[in-house]
């Protein structure tokens, strides 16, 4: 029966091939970089040449923690900020029924009921 995974296998590598990375890996020149890009070991096992020749090339854009650049978040913060306001709004047209009212700034509504009950005809005493 063959089953498959719904994750890729890790990658295995040589023991000669991590024998060669790991100096290199660890040197303090590149680690702190390395570190500074959240550069995993097993990451840089795929493929280290590229990624030490990445590390020499200044960046040219730096991401910031959601994955956006400076200028698409300050953009992703003001859509936030529409939607907020125009949800805001929505609730606030659907609070304000078609019975209410606005008297000098502020909404009401009509009442729907008494404090006390109109009675048709006489009252009843309750005693008796």
């Amino acid at each position: 029966m063959h089953a498959e995974r719904s994750f890729a296998a890790p990658k295995t590598f040589t023991d000669e091939h991590i024998d060669r990375w790991a100096p290199v890996y660890l040197a303090s020149e590149n680690n702190a970089r390395l570190h500074a890009r959240k550069v995993k070991f097993e990451t840089f096992l795929l493929c280290p040449s590229e990624i030490l020749a990445a590390l020499v090339r200044p960046p040219r854009y730096t991401l910031t923690a959601c994955g956006l650049l400076p200028a698409q978040r300050a953009v992703q913060r003001r859509i936030d900020l529409q939607d907020a306001l125009i949800e805001m709004a929505e609730c606030a047209v659907r609070a304000i029924k078609s019975g209410s009212h606005c008297a000098n700034g502020a909404w009401t509504e009509k009442l729907k009921h008494h404090a006390w009950p109109r009675h048709r005809g006489r009252r009843t005493s309750n005693g008796g």
